[in-house]
């Protein structure tokens, strides 16, 4: 009977798992200044060195600034692990 749903539950924490380590490596790539956070000039840095692009024609300063200020729910001025973690996970067409 629950075998099954047992074992579907330990691969699909498994996945999760390995979702959040791999979230929290790219934090702490970005996190430069090692302060826990990430603020927007270390995004840029970051995304144009995994090859992200912000867009064509696009201030990519600004939209940086634009995506922390998003996601900077406690207003520090730069994203702790779970907003960007929440940022990565967002639903882009809601933005």
């Amino acid at each position: 009977c629950c075998g099954d749903a047992q074992t579907v539950l330990h691969e699909l924490q498994d996945v999760i798992f390995r979702q959040e380590r791999q979230m929290r490596a790219v934090f702490k790539a970005m996190d430069h200044a090692g302060s826990k956070g990430v603020r927007a000039h270390e995004l840029l840095r970051g995304l144009r060195s995994m090859g992200v692009s912000l867009g064509e024609g696009v201030d990519a300063d600004a939209a940086a600034s634009r995506l922390v200020a998003r996601f900077d729910k406690n207003g520090t001025g730069q994203l702790e692990l779970g907003e960007f973690i929440r940022m990565i996970q967002s639903d882009a067409d809601r933005m």
